[in-house]
């Protein structure tokens, strides 16, 4: 958006810090205030009936989370949990209607957003019919690192860590085959995880990984 426009948001609301683990956004809650992300990372994930906690997705700064409870008043679809350090406005859902409302230079970079979040949603739907397992774990990792802004294809630190079970509700699969896969692209080099961060030492190779099919 216009440097105006986005002056104007970032005005908005209540300038906050949390800290890493901390729940940012709570599923079912009826609040419905808006959270801006300026720096950070957070996690979306959400809890099944059977109890079972799927990561729905990964946000960054500049991106905003929370906005659907604000737009229908209904209760919050996901817990939203912050990857470390995270800076935010947490905008009421009276004064982000209102900004929406009343600033038409916003509509098209909010409505960018949502296409693309349904566009990427509906990109795992296909993959999840044309591809095999082992390249759509690898595929969402080389997603997540356009998503956090890797300037090179050679390598990509992405700054929080993902378990199994975790990658594998991104990629569709099991969490003990998403484990099995995970083994295997650390064999390969092409992974390395712990101490918080999961890092990607040649991002080309592994889109090679992700374009096989297999």
């Amino acid at each position: 958006m216009d440097d105006a426009t986005r002056k104007k948001m970032l005005r908005l609301g209540t300038r906050l810090s949390h800290e890493d683990g901390f729940r940012i956004l709570a599923q079912g809650n009826q609040d419905g205030h808006v959270v801006v992300l300026l720096s950070g990372v957070v996690k979306v994930v959400a809890a099944g009936e059977n109890g079972d906690v799927a990561l729905l997705a990964i946000r960054v700064g500049g991106d905003v989370v929370g906005e659907l409870a604000a737009y229908d008043g209904n209760p919050r679809s996901a817990d939203v949990i912050a990857c470390g350090e995270v800076v935010a406005r947490s905008v009421p859902r009276a004064a982000w209607t209102r900004f929406v409302e009343h600033t038409p230079k916003v509509h098209a970079p909010l409505l960018r957003m949502g296409s693309e979040r349904f566009r990427w949603a509906d990109q795992r739907r296909v993959e999840f019919v044309a591809n095999g397992s082992y390249s759509r774990v690898a595929r969402v990792l080389v997603e997540l690192a356009k998503t956090c802004g890797c300037p090179t294809d050679a390598r990509c630190t992405l700054p929080f860590a993902l378990t199994p079970v975790e990658l594998g509700s991104l990629a569709g699969i099991k969490g003990r085959t998403a484990e099995r896969h995970l083994s295997a692209l650390k064999s390969a080099g092409l992974l390395v995880s712990g101490s918080g961060q999961t890092v990607l030492p040649n991002v080309a190779a592994l889109r090679a990984v992700a374009e096989s099919g297999r």
